[in-house]
């Protein structure tokens, strides 16, 4: 009898103990940022998923019941293991876990049949929601957790369509998250900074309960929510959704909800088409703006895009989203659109405000999950190809777990890494126009600099490239605004020449006193390459000698 004893309690305290894991902090919000208990500003990146066999693909079984709980824990333990693999090549750090409710409806219970799908909350169990986040739900957290992944909780199903303050809805999510924060575990303060919660999924129309809607309606319909997470002693990050599918934000700028803690931030969704910007109008120039002014709350409090995905049109298919609109077919996920174009203004956008983290709406859409499953390999879905938000993510995750996040703390200057862009008549190349914040730190904004050429009979630019047409010389024009409201502006001189040495510049006696490489693109060379190279040549009297060469081989 004694030896039970100790193997349950051996089994109580592995359940229940809890270590920081590696490389993780506790974080907070302070201002618009997610910040590290010892400083550090995050922004996070990683992916959703929701705990059903339907859209698990049937992998751990078709049924939600005690006899499956097991196979799907493990089964998610499977996916923390993937997304986490450094090694090849997979860096989340952050997952979003829907509280499914094919597990806390009873289905012993009938539809009232006011609502359909995952909005009808009719059969929603209590007593099956307050089993299952000891015996489910906060296991599959705490098993993100133990793999370095921070948790986003959302409730069981989606908003129905119209919400009134004071509705059953509301009502509802008030008693979700009093079950969720009065488990004894979620409540721990040790969880508090790794675990955090969203608010609803997709709201759609939010008024008064007397129809009006006003600046006080979004914040008077979650307050109540946010209050009751935090009279249980709850202390974690509360993530608020806005309306029209989380893409509205606006009356928040006026009216945020109140947390005694100041604890939260702001959970938004973006799709190709959303904020004016898709494939047919990338709109790099105002994407940023157009954000901006749906959700100007992103000046306040940090931001977590908890659904985007893209993948580009397939022939013969397609399908209806939320909206009702018909959406093109792709190869498998929501939304339809390319890397190359809508997809990189999305990561422009993101970096611009420096504050936005993110999970793809699925971990499909981030990782082949059979091949994982199957061959213990990590490589990206949809074959990986490059115009779909699989390896772009996988792309982008890894280069933002090599780096600190960048922090626009106002823009002190645009400059360009030449003094003078040098081209032949009908050559290509890559941009490159670096934001330089107060801080010091830069980076490339070219995409989503406003810009003109001062004779267009010379050059042509688009987004971040430019043609050289003719020869000649011209000046390029760039400016952008910071998410202060400052406009700085940069002139670029271009000569376009079929010389190998630009005339015009100095070419006498004087001693050259530095040297410096750059590529095409104007990144500096430390070391010569192929390609074409320019070759800036200082000399004593303060000229320059700009030379273009060409070299098939590099230098040993």
């Amino acid at each position: 009898m004694r030896k039970t004893y100790i193997v349950i309690w051996a089994l109580i305290m592995t359940v229940t103990a809890f270590a920081q894991p590696e490389g993780m902090r506790p974080l907070h919000v302070d201002g618009n940022q997610l910040v590290d208990d010892e400083g550090q500003v995050h922004v996070l990146h990683g992916v959703m998923d929701t705990p059903s066999p339907y859209f698990n693909n049937y992998r751990w079984g078709n049924v939600c019941n005690t006899s499956t709980v097991g196979a799907c824990r493990e089964y998610f333990n499977k996916l923390f293991t993937a997304i986490t693999d450094n090694g090849q090549g997979a860096y989340c750090n952050l997952f979003r876990l829907h509280l499914d409710p094919c597990w806390t409806n009873d289905p012993n219970l009938p539809s009232d049949g006011k609502e359909s799908g995952e909005a009808d909350i009719s059969r929603f169990s209590e007593q099956r929601l307050t089993t299952l986040m000891s015996t489910l739900y906060f296991p599959i957290a705490r098993s993100a957790i133990n793999k370095g992944l921070y948790v986003i909780m959302r409730p069981p199903g989606v908003c129905p369509q119209n919400l009134r303050v004071g509705d059953y809805y509301q009502d509802y999510l008030v008693k979700v998250w009093d079950i969720v924060t009065k488990n004894a575990n979620v409540r721990k303060d040790s969880y508090s900074g790794y675990l955090s919660i969203e608010l609803a999924n997709e709201p759609v129309n939010v008024a008064n309960a007397d129809g009006s809607v006003t600046d006080n309606t979004l914040r008077d319909y979650f307050q109540p929510v946010v209050d009751k997470i935090r009279e249980n002693g709850f202390k974690g990050i509360i993530w608020v959704p806005g309306s029209g599918w989380q893409s509205n934000y606006r009356s928040y700028a006026n009216m945020p909800v109140i947390d005694p803690l100041d604890n939260f931030g702001y959970a938004v969704h973006d799709y190709p088409g959303w904020y004016s910007s898709s494939d047919d109008n990338p709109n790099y120039q105002y994407v940023c703006a157009k954000f901006k002014e749906s959700v100007p709350v992103v000046m306040d409090k940090p931001i977590v895009i908890t659904e985007v995905d893209w993948s580009p049109e397939v022939e013969g298919k397609g399908h209806y989203n939320e909206h009702g609109d018909w959406v093109p077919g792709n190869m498998g996920t929501w939304a339809t659109a390319t890397t190359s174009l809508w997809g990189r203004g999305f990561k422009a956008m993101k970096d611009y405000f420096g504050n936005i983290s993110m999970t793809l709406s699925g971990t499909s859409c981030y990782i082949d999950i059979d091949t994982y499953i199957r061959e213990g390999r990590v490589v990206p879905a949809f074959n990986g190809d490059s115009e779909a938000c699989a390896k772009a993510c996988l792309e982008w995750y890894a280069d933002y777990a090599s780096r600190l996040p960048i922090i626009q703390d106002g823009l002190k200057e645009l400059a360009s890494p030449v003094e003078t862009l040098v081209m032949t008549p009908g050559e290509k190349a890559k941009l490159t126009v670096d934001f330089v914040c107060n801080n010091g730190s830069r980076w490339d904004v070219a995409l989503l600099c406003r810009n003109a050429v001062m004779n267009t009979n010379i050059a042509r630019i688009s987004g971040d490239s430019i043609s050289a047409l003719k020869e000649g010389k011209t000046e390029l024009r760039f400016s952008l605004t910071d998410k202060n409201g400052t406009t700085k502006m940069l002139k670029l001189p271009l000569t376009v020449t079929s010389t190998d040495a630009i005339h015009g510049v100095s070419d006498g006696s004087p001693s050259t006193v530095s040297v410096s490489e750059f590529a095409i693109d104007g990144r500096k060379r430390t070391a010569s390459g192929t390609g074409l190279t320019i070759r800036i040549e200082k000399k004593e009297d303060g000229t320059y000698r700009i030379i273009k060469k060409y070299s098939k081989f590099a230098k040993e």
